[in-house]
């Protein structure tokens, strides 16, 4: 497994990275610190070619100007949930939607 981090750019203070996961597949995750957005998901088809299955944006201002969340890790209204289920590598987890301490709200502007 070999995880990368990239520099993106500057929003206001915050400086943006990039963090990429990728295993022994070959298969990578890429998710930046603005909200925990996934920009790239890259997968094999059946023919074994990798490609990036994520519709997402191709530059920052894109992502801070998106009114729906495009590529949201978390969403909005996460106490709306039934039974979440969280999955990290190779364990499973759950939680509490109805506790406030697994609230997340957005930190954008416009909620």
């Amino acid at each position: 497994m070999n995880v990368t981090q990239e520099y993106i750019g500057e929003l206001g203070s915050q400086t943006i990275f990039s963090f990429t996961i990728q295993n022994d597949h070959g298969i990578e995750v890429t998710a930046i610190n603005y909200g925990c957005l996934i920009t790239k998901i890259v997968v094999p088809d059946k023919n074994g070619n990798f490609e990036n299955v994520v519709l997402g944006h191709d530059f920052l201002n894109e992502y801070v100007n998106d009114p729906y969340f495009l590529v949201s890790l978390l969403g909005t209204a996460p106490m709306s949930l039934a039974n979440p289920k969280v999955g990290l590598i190779a364990t499973n987890g759950s939680a509490n939607a109805a506790s406030p301490i697994n609230a997340v709200f957005s930190y954008l502007k416009n909620y």
